[in-house]
């Protein structure tokens, strides 16, 4: 018979701000188990809570839940209870890292469970809160940079990234869509040069031009002619106010690809850490999210001024 966990009612209403530590009524709830669970552990192998309030209640911490989280997935992947509690408290976390703000702790917590629905929906929260540009800049991106230098550094983590990376860009997709205006106020393309699959911040990119009525046209990775093509295609061509194009990797940017772009006549703006130190005349480089939103929307802003009616 499978056993009884806490409503989605009891998560909700146990959820006390992140600085006191959490009660057991919502890691039950959070880690998907139940209460009486929690407590075996506790007991049969030392996983407990380790925090305490300022009254003296025991309380999880951080990282007691996401050592609940890890338990629970080495047992779900086949481990015996007691040899996934060895293996736990022989391998603490290093993808978790503890927030004050409770929607960037569902965000983290959800990574470390490789819930992707979870991720998706912390994300969500975080783009209804703050919007496209700080919930990329303030909390996806640190995350995907400790993500990266922990994969770097142990070789570990690699399975949250991409779990993570593929949740991330389906909410920023959603919002991007929930945005749409029925009459937009102009047209960006957004792509990634060709063979640069890193393409998750242009979405973060398409959200935040959507938000200001600038409908983002999102080619991923493409060859260059595609560029050409698009704007061909667009039933009022007229109305593309930029053309952005991402380079994470170094050996696959080119300055001629560049330099075709830009003979179409629009604005160009080079995006990511892989362009060389020299563009080509006519191309901005844009460094940051907000450059590039800024960027897209001045450029949209001059053609509208030197548009005859």
């Amino acid at each position: 018979m499978p056993e009884k966990r806490p409503s989605g009612s009891a998560l909700e209403s146990a959820s006390p701000p992140a600085t006191l530590g959490w009660p057991v009524a919502y890691v039950a709830a959070r880690v998907g188990v139940s209460i009486s669970t929690l407590r075996s552990w506790e007991r049969r192998y030392g996983l407990g809570p380790s925090g305490r309030t300022e009254g003296g209640h025991r309380r999880y911490t951080t990282d007691d839940i996401a050592a609940m989280l890890r338990l629970r997935r080495f047992v779900a992947e086949g481990m015996s209870t007691s040899a996934a509690a060895v293996a736990v408290r022989g391998t603490p976390s290093t993808s978790v890292t503890s927030a004050d703000d409770p929607l960037e702790q569902q965000f983290l917590l959800a990574t470390d469970a490789l819930d992707a629905a979870g991720v998706a929906s912390a994300v969500r929260a975080l783009l209804v809160e703050r919007g496209a540009v700080s919930t990329w800049t303030d909390v996806v991106t640190p995350f995907l940079q400790r993500l990266g230098a922990e994969w770097a550094g142990t070789g570990t983590g690699i399975e949250c990234e991409h779990i993570a990376v593929a949740a991330i860009m389906s909410a920023f997709d959603r919002w991007t869509f929930d945005q749409r205006q029925t009459s937009p106020g102009g047209r960006a393309v957004l792509a990634a040069v060709q063979h640069d699959q890193h393409t998750a911040p242009l979405h973060a990119l398409a959200a935040a031009l959507a938000e200001r009525n600038i409908e983002p046209i999102v080619l991923g990775s493409v060859p260059e002619s595609a560029f050409s093509t698009t704007v061909a295609r667009l039933p009022d061509s007229a109305d593309v106010a930029a053309l952005v194009v991402w380079s994470r990797i170094g050996e696959t940017a080119s300055s001629l690809a560049l330099r075709r772009v830009r003979a179409l006549g629009l604005p160009v703006f080079a995006a990511g850490p892989g362009w060389p130190t020299r563009l080509p005349s006519g191309v901005e480089r844009v460094r940051t999210l907000p450059d590039a939103v800024d960027a897209v929307v001045r450029a949209h802003q001059v053609k509208i001024q030197y548009t005859p009616d």
